[in-house]
């Protein structure tokens, strides 16, 4: 069996949780983006058509592995309004950017979380690997007391990790020799 010599971390309720107040403040800096931008909400309407747009790109996730961006999920809550808007239009970009302004300041650390990494640093390289769907929010939220201990921090967006991007992720935080095997075994998720 080869020897363990990195350990690679999701971020979201692995490391850190947002409190209770992060998705409220996401959504309503969402909404205030939208409406700054000149979209006429009905905010009750907006917030419904927002959670089940998102429950029907959740649920395609899980059955295809393809991970989806909060940007159709507001493109669809607009739909239902009356707003045809694409997913790229900038004033969808910016309101995404809002939403996900929250995060930073309403995630924090799971107790125990620095004692355990500290312990761990002193044994192995550490990454943190995330496909949160918004990467700057997801760096962002990697605060610096996570990035003391992290050797690699790499988001992905939009996209299932498949097995060679866990393979450069191994190299570049414990490089294999070649002709051994990374001791990479069963399929990420």
């Amino acid at each position: 069996m080869p020897q363990i010599k990195a350990i690679g971390f999701d971020l979201f309720n692995t490391l850190i949780v947002p409190d209770l107040q992060a998705l409220p403040e996401a959504m309503s800096r969402l909404i205030d983006s939208l409406q700054e931008s000149g979209l006429f909400l009905h905010q009750k309407a907006f917030e419904e058509g927002y959670r089940e747009a998102a429950l029907r790109f959740i649920e395609a996730t899980r059955q295809d592995g393809r991970e989806t961006h909060n940007r159709f999920w507001i493109c669809a809550a607009l739909e239902i309004q009356g707003h045809s808007l694409q997913p790229d239009d900038l004033r969808i970009n910016e309101a995404v950017k809002a939403y996900f302004s929250a995060f930073p300041e309403h995630c924090h650390l799971i107790p125990g979380t620095k004692d355990m990494l500290q312990t761990l640093k002193e044994t192995y390289r550490l990454g943190l690997l995330s496909n949160f769907t918004h990467g700057p929010a997801a760096r962002v939220s990697a605060n610096p007391t996570l990035r003391f201990f992290i050797d690699l921090l790499r988001v992905w967006v939009l996209n299932q990790i498949r097995r060679s991007m866990w393979e450069m992720i191994l190299n570049r935080i414990s490089p294999v020799p070649k002709g051994q095997d990374s001791g990479l075994s069963g399929r990420p998720t």
